[in-house]
């Protein structure tokens, strides 16, 4: 019997009559250190956020996952949706959008939904970056409604997932004289790599939401 682990792919997916998002992570990018006894992480993983129009000409839920538009989270971000006690909370991300080749703003709120039942609302505003500034347009791609339970769901995975994010459980794995061996040649690159994650996100309040402490202890 073959003992080679094959690869895993899981997301998780919401679908309500307004659009759908599907949630998925990418794995860190590791790199052989100088010496080639360890490795050493070189981009931190990310978790995509895919948001996917409904197409409003078919009475069935149908999806329009070919004009998706993805918004990704940092490890920052992440921790942002996790600890987030007021909403509502803007995370903003800039960059070359791999569909059309723009330059573009794109920006995630989550804000409480209007209406008896409660929840939480996704959105995600588009701005293109590349044309004058007088001539630039906000554009509202999709807002997705989602319930309390989906939300609590969604900040397991993201409590759950920061780690392996940033390899640590990689690093844990590792026995212990390796570990006390390796600590002191990759100190100084650890703390230069954390000082460099920044995050753009930015919150603003109005609505309370539980604390973070409800869904769970952190890890």
């Amino acid at each position: 019997l073959s003992t080679v682990r094959k690869p895993t792919y899981s997301d998780y997916i919401i679908y309500k009559d307004e659009g759908a998002v599907s949630i998925y992570t990418i794995q860190p990018q590791l790199k052989d250190s100088n010496n080639m006894r360890s490795r050493i992480v070189q981009r931190p993983g990310l978790v995509v956020m895919e948001f996917a129009p409904r197409f409003t000409d078919s009475r069935e839920r149908r999806f329009d996952w070919k004009n998706k538009q993805k918004f990704t989270l940092n490890v920052a971000q992440c921790g942002e949706l996790v600890g987030a006690t007021e909403v509502p909370l803007t995370l903003t991300n800039r960059g070359m959008s791999s569909t059309d080749a723009m330059f573009r703003q794109s920006e995630l709120t989550l804000s409480k939904a209007v209406g008896e039942q409660g929840g939480f609302e996704f959105s995600l505003e588009l701005e293109d970056l590349g044309q004058q500034e007088d001539q630039r347009k906000s554009k509202a791609f999709v807002h997705i409604p989602i319930t309390n339970g989906e939300f609590a769901v969604i900040r397991s995975l993201l409590n759950f997932t920061i780690p392996y994010l940033l390899a640590w459980d990689k690093v844990l794995q590792t026995d212990g004289a390796s570990s006390l061996s390796s600590s002191s040649n990759t100190e100084q690159s650890s703390a230069e790599g954390a000082a460099g994650v920044s995050s753009s996100s930015s919150s603003s309040s109005s609505s309370s939401i539980p604390a973070a402490d409800i869904w769970g202890s952190h890890l």
